[in-house]
């Protein structure tokens, strides 16, 4: 495993970092793929107060105080990064209560009904203490401020320059409030997690480094604004290249890395083209068929549906018998909506937040109702094979459609790529890439599942390549 150092903290960490996005507590497999990564040599954990509102602490507290109670590991052993600034969710009931009883909180940005944002002290004081909870510990060795730029997107002043000073004052007083955490020993370290360090320098929420990095240095000469992080795939190369640091001179990669800033890399594997998300793996196909034959099949698995319809009518309560009728029907929402899925990753969200629950419904009511006929049992248990395979082999026409897309980047990566690194898979050779660049301490890569840990850690001993500094645009 490689390790680098994170800016001027000297902490040293892994080259990937476990991205805890979409991880939650009360999911098992990701508990075991963050059990393995750490003891693959992972060492770096990146997460957040509102990443699955909560759980994602509570999974990564629960599991590092077991690993440290069975003499594993050791809490200096790791590094969590962890960050505060979302309003929703728990954090939003917060918010709301503050308000009902006459003590709300102050500088609250408002994104939408459902979404809030904050990075004044008093709040991030509870958010401090509440992901303290959550994680089990006594230290964060990380704090950064989570996307503060959307007070420069949802905010209206008269004139740009009072918008900007505005939200430069606010970075400046949340900083003092962390100085302040430092002595404490509640962090050790802090900086500012946003997806427009690397914007052009005239875009409306553009976070200007330069301008924080005054900030940090007038409050003190040693102060603790040590990390950056922001978004670089293969998608958003343009976030790496862009001169938007001393009139347009400088990139925000080379001015962290003159300053000694760690910088953290999130979304490798998740670009973003025209507000659609493009995920930079390749795809396992369960499949081999055609979109033609999934339509055909769809429709067979709607005939089979009118059958089990008819047991469906048998069911003894009336809301449940509703509800177990309106879920049968997967055959024509496939049928009826194939060609509005964005992508595999579309489709596999639409698979495992609604398809899938609805079936897991009517097929626990049906089984429970005909326990005791066998002739009904074996055709609802026909059905639910049927849409097993219904919905894997929309998934692997889908992941076909997109694996023949990746050729393209496949190719573009493999010209600045050694030979013998050729038949990575697209995630490796992407993540590769930006490892490559000496700025980078580390990259977060999402790792949900076992088999995505196995997938990177095969690279991260792999020798940084010549020509990644050509790949990014960079001098």
């Amino acid at each position: 495993m490689i390790k680098k150092r994170l800016g001027k903290s000297n902490l040293e960490v892994s080259c990937v970092g476990f991205g805890s996005y979409r991880i939650s507590n009360k999911i098992e497999q990701h508990h075991h793929a963050l059990e393995k990564a750490l003891k693959k040599g992972i060492n770096l954990i990146d997460t957040s107060s509102n990443y699955a509102d909560g759980e994602s602490e509570i999974l990564i507290g629960n599991l590092i105080s077991r690993l440290i109670s069975t003499n594993e590991f050791r809490r200096e052993d790791l590094i969590i990064v962890t960050k505060g600034g979302y309003i929703q969710g728990q954090n939003l009931q917060l918010v709301n209560q503050r308000v009902e009883i006459g003590s709300p909180y102050n500088e609250i940005v408002i994104c939408s009904p459902d979404l809030k944002h904050s990075i004044n002290p008093e709040f991030l004081e509870d958010q401090i203490n509440l992901s303290l909870q959550r994680l089990k510990m006594d230290c964060i060795d990380v704090y950064l401020l989570h996307n503060p730029e959307y007070f420069l997107t949802y905010t209206k002043m008269n004139s740009l320059t009072d918008l900007r000073n505005e939200y430069y004052k606010r970075i400046e007083t949340a900083f003092r409030f962390l100085e302040q955490k430092v002595d404490e020993g509640k962090i050790k370290w802090y900086g500012i997690s946003s997806n427009t360090f690397g914007a052009n320098a005239d875009k409306l929420n553009f976070t200007s480094l330069e301008r924080v990095l005054e900030i940090a240095e007038n409050i003190s000469p040693k102060n603790h604004f040590a990390v950056v992080q922001f978004p670089l795939n293969a998608i958003e190369k343009v976030n790496a290249s862009t001169k938007n640091q001393f009139d347009n001179t400088k990139t925000f990669l080379r001015l962290a890395n003159e300053a000694n800033l760690g910088v953290l890399v999130n979304r490798p594997l998740n670009g973003i083209e025209h507000n659609q998300i493009i995920r930079l793996a390749d795809y396992e196909i369960k499949e081999n068929i055609s979109k033609d034959e999934t339509i055909d099949l769809a429709s067979q698995i709607e005939s089979i549906e009118k059958e089990i319809l008819i047991l469906a009518d048998k069911i003894e309560d009336g809301e449940i018998r509703k509800n177990v009728i309106d879920c049968l029907s997967i055959g024509n929402i496939i049928k009826s909506n194939f060609d509005r899925f964005d992508g595999v990753t579309h489709f596999s969200e639409v698979r495992n937040q609604f398809l899938i629950p609805r079936a897991n419904y009517s097929m626990q009511n049906l089984f429970e109702t005909f326990r005791e006929d066998k002739s009904a049992l074996n055709k609802i248990n026909n059905y639910a094979v049927h849409v097993n395979i219904l919905l894997d082999s929309c998934e692997s026409v889908l992941a076909k459609t997109a694996n023949e897309e990746n050729k393209k980047l496949h190719d573009k990566l493999n010209q600045y790529l050694d030979d013998s690194y050729h038949q990575l898979s697209l995630s490796q050779k992407s993540v590769l890439m930006i490892n490559s660049l000496s700025e980078i301490s580390c990259t977060l890569v999402g790792m949900r599942k076992e088999e995505y840990v196995n997938d990177i850690i095969e690279i991260t001993d792999y020798k940084p390549q010549q020509k990644a500094y050509e790949y990014w645009g960079l001098d």
